[in-house]
Formats: C-alpha cells, sequence, structure tokens
C-alpha cells in the first residue's frame, strides 16, 4: 500500500464529530463537518484539540465568523497572549491585524512571526484567519481573484501611469 493510500484510509481514524483529512504526510489537515460557533459541544472540541495536537497545523474552512469567534475559539486551546510586539485591535487587543494597504511599501507580515518560544510563557497555539477589509471570510476563489490584481515585482504599482 502507497504512503498516500495509508495516509487517506487513516484520514478519519477514530474522530466522530469531524472529518480530519491530512494534508501532507509530515504536518497538516482540513477539518471538515464542524460549527466552530457551537461552544457546547465539547465532544467536537475534545476531538478538533486532538486533531491539532496530532497534525500541528489545522484549517477550518467555510466559517462565517465574527470578530469576537477567534477568541472564543482559542479558549478551547489555551488562554489568550498578547504578542509583545504589536498593538492589538480596538476592541480585540489579543489580536493583531497583518495587512498591507496599496500605498504601504512593506508589510507588517513580511517581518512577523508566531515562534515566541522565548517568553516566559509562550502561546500553545496561534489562530489566522483570512478577511477582507471589512472583517469578512475570504474563500479561495476571492483570494485567487484579488491576488490576480496585484501588480507584478517588475510592473510599477500604478499600473505604469
Amino acid at each position: 500500500m502507497s504512503a498516500a493510500q495509508q495516509l487517506s484510509r487513516s484520514s478519519d481514524s477514530g474522530y466522530e464529530t469531524m472529518q480530519v483529512r491530512p494534508i501532507a504526510g509530515a504536518l497538516g489537515a482540513e477539518i471538515h463537518g464542524v460549527n466552530l460557533k457551537d461552544r457546547d459541544n465539547l465532544a467536537m472540541w475534545a476531538e478538533l484539540r486532538r486533531a491539532f495536537l496530532e497534525h500541528q497545523v489545522i484549517a477550518v474552512r467555510g466559517q462565517n465568523l465574527t470578530p469576537e469567534d477567534p477568541m472564543n475559539v482559542g479558549r478551547f486551546f489555551g488562554e489568550p497572549r498578547f504578542y509583545p510586539f504589536a498593538k492589538g485591535m480596538e476592541g480585540h487587543p489579543h489580536m493583531t491585524r497583518t495587512v498591507k494597504e496599496p500605498e504601504d511599501r512593506h508589510n507588517f507580515g513580511a517581518d512577523w512571526h508566531t515562534d515566541t518560544c522565548y517568553l516566559k510563557e509562550p502561546p500553545r497555539a496561534v489562530g489566522a484567519r483570512a478577511a477582507d477589509d471589512l472583517g469578512q471570510p475570504l474563500h479561495a476563489a476571492q483570494r485567487r481573484e484579488r491576488l490576480s490584481r496585484l501588480p507584478t515585482r517588475d510592473a510599477p504599482a500604478d499600473g505604469g501611469a
């Protein structure tokens, strides 16, 4: 049996509240069939945490989350921590907005990273969420379309005008 067949065969191993599909052999899984707004489904949260521990990176797509929801999700994994080198968002001090505006020459994400293991109590996990300017989740097609409108490295940002 090939490694890919073994992965696909074991992808749902022991999960009752969700489907867990490994993304790659060494790291990562996509989670399907969960509702991250359902804070009462303790069995689902236990399995989601187990999937995180087993795969180290998990992606849960198709969630319609408010700005408050990522904090609620995060609490199932551990206590929120402040990122010491960036100011949190207004009303959401534990969340850092990473964005590059069209007029910005440098983006925050170029130097930003989450390996804060030097802290006395480093965070257990880091959450990330793709959203548009209004905080709405971006789906893959929207991200591809927006990326296609960005200038290439060789083209001037103003389109050559």
